[in-house]
């Protein structure tokens, strides 16, 4: 975006990234003054370049002709690793096959006691689980 304030004139409105809208008050050589009041009412007055910097060692304008929007970009999405845990009664019933339960209608406890009371009058035994896996976030 090219900045060039070299037509600016008294009574012109520039916009600052900080302090928001002013007004240019002097020009001089290659320079011009603008006024600003903050938000506890002072005014205050900063010298800019005609390429809207403060000074010659700033990399980048401060002061625009138009209100300056910037649009951050979005978050990016991290990876997460996540594990599910719990415990499992495993019955006679249940397959297994290549380190894979295979078993109808199971239900993941948060305790072993828990497993264990749901499993009282059966044959089976609480078998605590672990999966591993990664989302995005």
């Amino acid at each position: 975006m090219e900045n060039n304030f070299s037509g600016v004139r008294i009574n012109d409105k520039v916009f600052h990234v900080i302090h928001g809208y002013g007004t240019v008050v002097g020009v001089v050589n290659n320079s011009f003054k603008a006024e600003f009041i903050n938000k506890g009412n002072i005014l205050f007055a900063l010298w800019f370049l005609f390429d809207g910097k403060l000074n010659s060692l700033d990399r980048n304008p401060s002061v625009f002709w138009n209100e300056v929007i910037i649009i951050p970009p979005s978050k990016p999405k991290r990876k997460v690793e996540k594990i599910i845990k719990g415990w499992l009664n495993l019955y006679p019933s249940h397959i297994i096959e290549k380190n894979t339960i295979v078993a109808n209608s199971s239900f993941l406890y948060q305790s072993e006691r828990d497993a264990d009371e749901r499993s009282k009058n059966r044959l089976g035994e609480a078998v605590l689980i672990t999966h591993k896996y990664t989302v995005e976030e």
